[in-house]
């Protein structure tokens, strides 16, 4: 498993607390915080008799290999030429900022604010042009992050890569 800190692969991880983040790390990278305890597990109260009503069990989903960061598999992020998608699109529609409006309930002024580069869309304004339009305005970006003698493609940063690239 790799220590979020240096990335070494090791094959036991400590969960320590680091300037305020927990981490799971190495020994080697464990100095520099301190040691979390497991959290105790305490059996809630049972309540019984007529008024007791039955609650549907907790479930806790248990992620068995390897983490996934987020620079892991790149993310999705919006499209820097947004607003050129969105005016192409409108016009294989052949249809008018107001008819667009119309069709996903915004007003004219969002329309033409996005088309102009002057707002960004929030992700339920994407999924609504995305489908007005049948167009794609996210796409997926992958990080590259060059740490002075070698690249580190996505899925290889950790922080000690941050770390170097500063120095």
């Amino acid at each position: 498993m790799p220590c979020e800190m240096c990335g070494k692969e090791v094959p036991r991880l400590r969960k320590v607390q680091i300037g305020g983040t927990a981490l799971e790390v190495c020994n080697e990278c464990a100095r520099f915080g301190e040691d979390r305890p497991a959290p105790a597990i305490e059996a809630a109260p049972v309540a019984s008799g007529p008024a007791a009503v039955a609650e549907p069990p907790v479930r806790t989903f248990v992620h068995h290999g390897r983490k996934r960061d987020a620079l892991s598999q790149g993310e999705m992020e919006l499209a820097d030429d947004y607003n050129r998608r969105i005016i192409n699109g409108r016009r294989k529609k052949d249809i008018t900022q107001e008819e667009l409006a119309k069709r996903i309930n915004e007003k004219k002024s969002v329309i033409s604010r996005l088309e102009t580069g002057e707002m960004r869309p929030s992700d339920r304004l994407i999924k609504k042009l995305e489908k007005a339009l049948e167009i794609k305005l996210v796409e997926r970006v992958e990080f590259q992050v060059e740490t002075g003698k070698k690249k580190v493609a996505s899925g290889g940063v950790t922080l000690g890569d941050l770390i170097r690239m500063e120095r």
